[in-house]
């Protein structure tokens, strides 16, 4: 480049790691405004990952073993000599690359994901149109600050500090958008009814939790009565994906609500978020201290509303984190399907009139499968009347063989031709009663495991008991969820309802 050719303001770098072969993972590094490409290889040596102890360690130890090849050195070296402003954007194909701490990434003195030359993202393409630019005024952000009653008591859970992080969240976004708190309880269905009134970014502080086993992640909201309400993942991704026009952004400032599955690149809370349509998700990839995410949300915000560019909003606040001597300032991750991370021109921010609403439409329900398989079996149709179709659930094993359960007819299983009649309540209080003591006594699952079992067993407790008011697809991910922990149980259920000794 000659000295009178002026530095473009910015350039793309796509660093793409594919599927593993038998030499490791192929590389490529893209300069997309340019579309030169230059190759490597990641050794499969990379994993298992162990962590030195040190994040600057760390960080170079992963910049290194992936800068192996000269070809991508020098494909590096182009990307800082062509442009002031390197988006970096790592697109990974293998699932199980996703565990590691990228945000770490360091060049020497250069920490990729917290350098204003250098705005960082987990780039996830998908084939949904991710829609337009925010130009509607004011913004608008949506606030849940979920605060159940017995965190501590049920889950040894720390409760949440309302009126500070009110505070901290009135402050960070000030005038420059509308803020909204829903009414306590916030529960999914309030949340829901809420944000069909249109907002532009969704923002939760609260807990979550990811089981391994389940391979399934879930955040704590609150029931009717103030409680803890353990909402799954395809729950709230499922009620997002209803709405007519969903938050261009969703903040989770909740414990592990980006750990992934090794397995499947958008088990992960916030890729399934991308993978409905969400443009933007920012998330937590391990337990982060509630400092560190009331500092980053402070951060955040100010200058995302300041320029409307939400990679370089999020380096600017894990800067500030690194600057507070934040032990934890690698954790929130930024999950993003925008090519330039704009979510509007800062200069539009005074030239739009305000909006007067949106519509309430709803679209296409989310992952609604009409029926679910678990291996040969018995024939269960659960609320069939509700939504105009029947669930054919096969569960594992001759137990319950040639039976079928019906939940539709206003009893517990209704249905006068069906095994199971005239159940009172104090039937199904026992029922699952004894469900949870089988719970107990399996030696296989660790308490959190248990703990969350008995969660699923309490709700499809209180759904099946609504008899033609059952939710057929809750009732449905209920069953899967089960079957994943505890196939046994789930047989034990299935066996009860077809054919009750």
């Amino acid at each position: 480049m000659s000295e009178s050719t002026p530095i473009p303001e910015s350039i793309t770098v796509e660093l793409r790691i594919l599927d593993r072969q038998e030499a490791g993972y192929p590389i490529e590094l893209t300069l997309l405004e340019t579309q030169q490409i230059f190759r490597g290889r990641l050794s499969a040596d990379i994993l298992p990952w162990s962590t030195s102890g040190d994040s600057r360690v760390d960080g170079q130890s992963l910049f290194n073993a992936l800068f192996t090849s000269v070809d991508l050195l020098k494909g590096w070296g182009v990307a800082q000599g062509h442009s002031a402003r390197r988006r970096f954007q790592m697109r990974i194909d293998s699932p199980e690359l996703h565990a590691l701490p990228w945000e770490l990434l360091r060049d020497g003195n250069d920490l990729l994901a917290a350098d204003a030359d250098t705005p960082f993202s987990r780039y996830l393409p998908v084939s949904r149109e991710w829609g337009q630019a925010i130009t509607a005024r004011p913004i608008r952000v949506l606030a849940v600050i979920s605060n159940p009653n017995d965190l501590a008591a049920k889950y040894d859970l720390p409760a949440a500090d309302v009126e500070l992080e009110t505070r901290v969240l009135k402050e960070a976004i000030g005038s420059a958008a509308q803020l909204t708190f829903p009414a306590a309880p916030v529960t999914l269905e309030r949340l829901e009814a809420e944000l069909r009134k249109g907002y532009h970014l969704l923002h939760f502080v609260g807990h979550g939790v990811y089981n391994d086993k389940k391979q399934q992640a879930a955040l704590y909201f609150q029931d009717a009565t103030g409680n803890a309400q353990r909402v799954l993942d395809d729950d709230f991704t499922g009620m997002l994906n209803r709405l007519a026009a969903p938050p261009h952004v969703v903040v989770l400032a909740a414990c592990q609500s980006a750990k992934q599955s090794l397995r499947e690149v958008f088990t992960g809370l916030g890729p399934k978020l991308v993978q409905i349509g969400v443009p933007a998700v920012i998330a937590m990839q391990e337990n982060v201290t509630v400092l560190t995410a009331r500092q980053f949300a402070a951060t955040f915000y100010q200058r995302l509303l300041d320029h409307g560019t939400i990679d370089l909003a999020m380096n600017e606040a894990r800067g500030t984190l690194i600057t507070q001597g934040r032990y934890d300032a690698a954790v929130p991750v930024l999950f993003m399907r925008l090519p330039d991370g704009r979510l509007w021109r800062a200069e539009d921010l005074t030239k739009q009139k305000p909006e007067t609403g949106r519509p309430s439409v709803t679209k296409k329900v989310y992952n609604r499968s009409g029926g679910i398989n678990f291996g040969a079996g018995a024939n269960v149709k659960v609320g069939g009347h509700m939504a105009g179709e029947d669930l054919n659930i096969t569960v594992s094993g001759d137990m319950v063989s040639g039976n079928k359960i019906d939940t539709g007819g206003g009893k517990f299983v209704g249905g006068d031709d069906h095994a199971v009649t005239g159940w009172t309540a104090k039937d199904v209080e026992n029922f699952f009663t004894s469900i949870n003591q089988q719970i107990d006594a399996k030696r296989d699952l660790d308490p959190q495991d248990k703990a969350d079992l008995k969660a699923d067993m309490k709700d499809l407790q209180g759904e099946v008991a609504k008899g033609e008011e059952a939710d057929e697809t809750f009732l449905e991910r209920r069953l899967r969820s089960i079957k994943r922990m505890a196939p046994d149980i789930l047989e034990t259920i299935a066996a009860t309802l077809a054919g009750p000794q």
